[in-house]
């Protein structure tokens, strides 16, 4: 499993390097009165590190509402009653 995993980030890695390389074009950004020239594969890859942010962010809630109930669920003792 482990070697799977590094052989997994080697290859992310190896495609990275190659994106980069075929992205360096640089490209102009405009926002509103805001200009910058960068790279092309840098403005995608921030592009993507700013939509990770977003996702985790947006989901925060679930999963600090996931991780809460599991906890209380563990506190809870379990009863077992006998109905007859």
């Amino acid at each position: 499993m482990r070697q799977v995993r590094i052989i997994a980030v080697l290859l992310l890695a190896i495609l990275l390097v190659v994106f980069s390389v075929q992205n360096a074009n640089p490209v102009q950004v405009r926002f509103i009165t805001w200009q910058v020239e960068t790279s092309g594969a840098l403005l995608m890859l921030l592009c993507v590190a700013i939509g990770v942010v977003a996702t985790l962010i947006a989901l925060l809630p679930a999963l600090s509402k996931k991780k809460t109930s599991a906890k209380s669920e563990e506190s809870m003792p379990e009863t077992t009653e006998d109905i007859s």
